[in-house]
């Protein structure tokens, strides 16, 4: 997770699930992470970011590897409370 305001990463973390998936399988993860200022943060997830397991998706290996999701979020005001 990346704070694009400020240009800092604020989360980094790679999980590792043992055993193969299935085809259209996932798995869950949660992750909680408290901001300091507003901004608009960037979220990436990828899929065998360590290259790990060959892909092919009928069409090649390059389109298959197209497995990251992306999405921003804003955070517009931020309070804190004493």
């Amino acid at each position: 997770m990346r704070n694009q305001t400020t240009a800092t990463t604020v989360f980094e973390q790679t999980y590792t699930v043992s055993g193969a998936l299935a085809v259209n399988a996932s798995t869950p993860r949660e992750i909680t992470f408290t901001a300091n200022i507003p901004g608009t943060y960037l979220v990436e997830i990828t899929a065998d970011s360590d290259q790990q397991v060959f892909e092919y998706d009928g069409a090649s290996h390059a389109s298959a590897e197209l497995n990251t999701a992306t999405t921003t979020f804003a955070i517009t005001q931020f309070f804190t409370w004493r």
